[in-house]
């Protein structure tokens, strides 16, 4: 089971911080603005993290951000394991959320840059 998702993680997280195994320094999503945000690989993700990754994506699916939406969720659902219990049921909210945006076209066209 850790081989899968060790495995996952490998071809994961390079999309989103920028490399395999390099724990050391958490860069901002793919078509990120910035904002002095970071995003840490989901291996090292703490409760701190893990809050912060919920708001961005929050943030994200209010914005239309879809895709920085989707990677962030999938951060989070990646290291739930590893979490505390309560935040099970946010990463699940998130993701239905996140769901019925997608499915709905509610929030409108994509924002420009």
């Amino acid at each position: 089971m850790w081989t899968k998702t060790l495995g996952a993680l490998c071809v994961a997280i390079p999309l989103v911080v920028g490399g395999c195994g390099d724990d050391t320094k958490p860069t901002t999503p793919a078509g990120s603005t910035g904002g002095g945000t970071t995003t840490p690989p989901a291996a090292t993700v703490t409760v701190a993290d893990a809050q912060k990754l919920l708001d961005q994506a929050t943030q994200y699916i209010k914005d239309n951000k879809l895709e920085l939406a989707d990677k962030a969720i999938k951060q989070l659902e990646d290291a739930k394991p590893k979490l505390p219990a309560e935040y099970g049921p946010k990463i699940d909210h998130l993701r239905t959320a996140f769901n019925a945006a997608t499915a709905s076209g509610a929030l409108g066209t994509p924002k420009a840059p």
